[in-house]
């Protein structure tokens, strides 16, 4: 059976990161396998993700950093432990908030399984009626770096995230 993992970087979350919708994924996914990355949280997110992971010990996993080091850094991890202690075919990470739902990613899955693709990439894109909150200086930094990203490798991408 081909597999997926999914890789959620952390950090102090315990407020924000909907772990029902997440459990509710995990029971109508077989394939799932979800790997947290606590980036050195000082809130109560080891606990929470922890508790969380007893629930589903054979579909879960941790990676804990004990002192934050970035995003990229948890999300390295995560793919990291993906590649070398599970059988994934599919490895891919999503925001702890779920601004993309982990159903979107299995969506992208099926589609990169069914057309046999070594790689995928999705973008959010704002919906009618949709409240996306975000910290201007981030989005605007963030868009001069994608673009100069794009703009350096040709990759026709919007969101290089």
């Amino acid at each position: 059976m081909s597999t997926f993992s999914i890789v959620i970087p952390c950090y102090n979350e315990a407020s924000r990161i909907p772990l029902d919708r997440l459990s509710s994924f995990l029971l109508t996914n077989a394939e799932a396998h979800i790997i947290f990355v606590n980036d050195g949280s000082t809130d109560e997110t080891f606990q929470k993700l922890t508790a969380f992971i007893s629930q589903y010990p054979d579909k879960c996993d941790i990676v804990s950093h004990e002192e934050r080091k970035g995003k990229a850094s948890a999300v390295q991890s995560g793919m990291l432990r993906a590649l070398h202690d599970t059988k994934a075919q599919y490895i891919g990470y999503l925001d702890a908030d779920f601004s993309t739902d982990p159903e979107e990613f299995f969506l992208l899955y099926l589609y990169a399984q069914s057309h046999q693709l070594d790689y995928i990439f999705g973008s959010r894109i704002k919906k009618l009626n949709a409240v996306i909150k975000r910290n201007n200086f981030r989005h605007y930094a963030g868009r001069f770096i994608a673009t100069l990203t794009d703009g350096w490798f040709k990759l026709g991408i919007y969101d290089t995230q």
